[in-house]
C-alpha cells in the first residue's frame, strides 16, 4: 500500500508540473489581452516614427550637402546669365537673318523695277527725238520760198501737237517699302539716297509733262479750226495704232491746201516751236533720270547682288 501511495502521489505531481508549464505557455502564444495591448502602441508609434525619421534625414541631408555654398550658386547664377544671353544673341541674329532676307527680296524687286525704268525711259526719249525732228522739219520750211509743197507735213505734224505719250515709273516696291517703312532694311545709305534723289526727279520730270494720250487744248482746237479742213485733219488719226510712231497715218494724196496768212502762220509756227522746245525739255529730264536708275542698279548690283 505504500509503494502504491508513493507512484500515486509520484504521479500527481508530474501532472502537476506538466499542467503548470501549459499555464506558462499558452499566455505567449494566444493570450488576447496581451495581443491588444501591444496592436495600439505599435500602431501609434510605428507610423509616426516611418514618418517623421525619414523626414528628418531627408531635411537633414538638405543641410549638409556637399556644393550649396556660395560658390555654387555662383556658378547657378552664371550658368543662369549665360543661357539667358545665349538666348538673346540667337534671337537678334535669327532677326537679322530674316531682316536681311527682306532687304534682298525688296531690292531685287526694286532691281527688277529699275531695269524697266530704263527700257521704258529710253523708249520715251526715242519718241520725243522721233518727234522734235519732226518739228524741226516744219519750222525750217515755213517760212521757205517753197513752203506750200509741205502741205501734207503740216497736217501731220499738226495731228501730232495733241499727242502725247509719257514716262511712268513701275513704283510698286517703292512705294511698298514707304508706305509700310520697310526702308529700314536697305542699311545702305547712299543707295537709299540714290532711289529718293530719283523718284524726286521723276517728281520734276512730271511738271514739264502736259500729260498723256490726247492732249485736251483749246488754243490748238481754234487753230485747226482755221487752218485746216477738219474733216481731213482728222480723217489721219489711226485708231488701230499700237504705238507712238503710226498713231498718226501719214497722207497718201494731197491735202487741202492750208490756209496760212501772215497771222495764222505765225501762230502755227509758234504751238510747233512750243511743242520741240517741250519735248526737248522732257528728253533731257528723261536722260537724268536714266542716268539717276543705272546708277541705282549698279549700287544694288554691287552691294547685294540681286541677280544671285
Amino acid at each position: 500500500m505504500a509503494c502504491l501511495s508513493v507512484r500515486h502521489t509520484l504521479i500527481l505531481t508530474m501532472a502537476n508540473q506538466k499542467d503548470s508549464k501549459k499555464t506558462r505557455l499558452v499566455p505567449k502564444e494566444s493570450s488576447p489581452r496581451k495581443d491588444n495591448s501591444e496592436k495600439p502602441v505599435t500602431a501609434a508609434v510605428s507610423p509616426n516614427e516611418s514618418e517623421t525619421v525619414p523626414m528628418e534625414t531627408h531635411a537633414h541631408h538638405l543641410h549638409k550637402a556637399p556644393g550649396k555654398g556660395f560658390r555654387h550658386y555662383m556658378f547657378e547664377f552664371l550658368m543662369l546669365f549665360l543661357a539667358i544671353t545665349l538666348g538673346f544673341f540667337v534671337e537678334n541674329q535669327r532677326e537679322h537673318y530674316l531682316e536681311h532676307k527682306r532687304a534682298i527680296e525688296y531690292l531685287r524687286s526694286l532691281s527688277e523695277d529699275f531695269r524697266a525704268d530704263t527700257a521704258f525711259i529710253q523708249r520715251t526719249i526715242d519718241e520725243k527725238e522721233w518727234i522734235s525732228e519732226k518739228y524741226d522739219s516744219v519750222l525750217q520750211v515755213m517760212y521757205s520760198p517753197d513752203a506750200h509743197r509741205y502741205n501734207n507735213l503740216y497736217y501731220y505734224v499738226a495731228k501730232y501737237l495733241k499727242i502725247n505719250d509719257v514716262f511712268t515709273p513701275q513704283d510698286v516696291t517703292y512705294q511698298q517699302l514707304r508706305s509700310s517703312g520697310n526702308f529700314r532694311y536697305i542699311r545702305n545709305l547712299e543707295l537709299y539716297k540714290k532711289v529718293a534723289s530719283y523718284y524726286n526727279l521723276y517728281d520734276r520730270y512730271t511738271d514739264t509733262e502736259i500729260g498723256f494720250g490726247n492732249i485736251r487744248d483749246e488754243s490748238l482746237t481754234q487753230m485747226e479750226l482755221k487752218l485746216f479742213n477738219i474733216s481731213q485733219l482728222y480723217s489721219l488719226y489711226n485708231r488701230f495704232g499700237t504705238n507712238f510712231y503710226d498713231l498718226v497715218c501719214r497722207p497718201d494724196s494731197t491735202l487741202e491746201q492750208v490756209k496760212f496768212g501772215d497771222h495764222d502762220r505765225a501762230l502755227f509756227y509758234l504751238k510747233v516751236s512750243e511743242a520741240n522746245e517741250r519735248a526737248n525739255a522732257n528728253i533731257a529730264f528723261l536722260k537724268w533720270l536714266k542716268d539717276q536708275a543705272v546708277g541705282v542698279l549698279k549700287e544694288i548690283e554691287n552691294e547685294y547682288h540681286p541677280a544671285d
